[in-house]
């Protein structure tokens, strides 16, 4: 079974990716999409000039374009979304791929991210494995996810451009979207208490202040999981995450900004 290790990266990150790779294994490749916004050139690194390392430029932003970039590379049977800030254990990969070899019904598994020493826990990571279901996908990370290649390319299932860093409409959510699409084609989620990926605790999605956007924002995210049943939705999202926004934001404010989010999104699917 071969894993491909999808990377994105964008203009300057090519040069970290060296240390994102492994000694050779027969069993790993590296599908790097290198995203460009500017007019730089950009030579290849030496590290990187390795028969089992494939490089495609693509130029433009959004990180949901160049995650899709990479999909579109894949040539082996399991694919494991990364970054290019990452870290990888030659065993924790061992693990994965004996997880997909003897669980043929497993179309997509959801794993830790392991900290660095001295660092805290990256979240408060379950103890038993879990099928993941509607309830779970706002929580979960791109880089704890991988999956079954023929599952996704046969269902057609992509990363929404509209989110994630640089999208055309909010700056994160594809990670969710992703999965709820995985649902919506009844393809099986599950997570194992094993770590897939090492990264350092502290990342962009940790810091965030919850205001009038990050309301718009969910009502998008609603609608583009839920449809029509975005405003029913609502009203559940609202009182899980009050403890979030009490002391920025009103109830008023809070309803009006996330209809807002639903509005712009079903704008979006008429342009």
């Amino acid at each position: 079974m071969i894993v491909d290790i999808l990377i994105c990266t964008l203009n300057n990150g090519l040069y970290n990716i060296g240390s994102v790779l492994l000694p050779y294994n027969k069993s790993i490749r590296y599908k790097i999409s290198h995203q460009i916004s500017d007019s730089k050139i950009y030579p290849m690194p030496k590290e990187l000039r390795r028969h089992d390392v494939e490089v495609c430029q693509l130029y433009g932003v959004g990180l949901s374009l160049n995650r899709n970039n990479s999909l579109s590379m894949a040539t082996g049977d399991i694919c494991i979304v990364a970054d290019d800030d990452v870290r990888y254990c030659i065993d924790d990969i061992e693990k994965v791929i004996k997880i997909f070899t003897e669980k043929e019904n497993i179309d997509v598994f959801v794993g830790k991210i392991r900290t660095y020493e001295e660092e805290p826990q990256y979240k408060n990571y379950g103890a038993r494995i879990k099928h993941i279901s509607w309830l779970d996908i706002g929580s979960i990370s791109s880089i704890e996810i991988a999956f079954r290649k023929k599952s996704v390319i046969n269902k057609r299932i992509h990363f929404d451009k509209n989110f994630g860093l640089g999208g055309t409409l909010y700056p994160k959510g594809e990670e969710a979207i992703f999965l709820s699409d995985c649902l919506k084609e009844n393809l099986k989620i599950v997570y194992f208490p094993i770590y897939l990926v090492q990264h350092h605790y502290m990342s962009s999605g940790k810091s965030f202040k919850y205001d009038q956007g990050e309301a718009e924002y969910w009502g998008a995210l609603s609608y583009r999981i839920f449809g029509v049943l975005a405003s029913f939705v609502m009203l559940v999202i609202m009182i899980k995450h009050y403890r979030l926004y009490y002391r920025s934001i009103s109830i008023r404010q809070y309803i009006h900004n996330f209809k807002k989010g639903i509005k712009k999104m079903k704008s979006s699917y008429n342009e």
